[in-house]
């Protein structure tokens, strides 16, 4: 697969004047940011460049704007941080498509298949904060891959 660039539009706000997406805090004094809910053409940047990583499909979504990359960390955290070869499998994420209805609405789980990207409570709303979550069917955690 080669690098292809996307917006992960978030299944509540589709169709919506203002689609909400996954994005990024603005740099803060640490110069760190963090993954929330954004709008797509928000100043700190909302377009992930899917990076492929192995050869059962998963992949790695770098921020475009920042060059940070997705990751589950730890208990329901979800980071921009650097990329790591001594720890891919906390980074690489996949698409887990079974058990979506209607396609192309997918989940973005861990390598490990335990954690997906979760909207926090569902609630839709700039800046809101998203984390790893374990699998639930909510539509807080349904997404779609939209090319930017």
């Amino acid at each position: 697969m080669t690098d292809r660039r996307v917006h992960i539009v978030a299944y509540e706000t589709s169709g919506h004047a203002t689609e909400m997406v996954v994005g990024a805090t603005d740099l803060n004094r640490d110069n760190a940011q963090q993954p929330v809910l954004r709008p797509k053409n928000h100043r700190a940047g909302a377009i992930f460049v899917m990076e492929d990583v192995h050869d059962d499909g998963a992949f790695y979504f770098r921020h475009e704007a920042s060059g940070l990359y997705l990751a589950h960390w730890g208990f329901r955290q979800l980071a921009l941080t650097n990329k790591s070869t001594k720890a891919a499998d906390n980074y690489a994420l996949q698409c887990k498509m079974d058990g979506l209805d209607p396609s192309p609405w997918v989940a973005i789980n861990n390598h490990k298949k335990d954690r997906v990207i979760d909207i926090d409570h569902g609630v839709m709303t700039d800046g809101r904060s998203l984390c790893s979550f374990p699998w639930n069917d909510g539509k807080n955690q349904w997404w779609r891959l939209q090319d930017a």
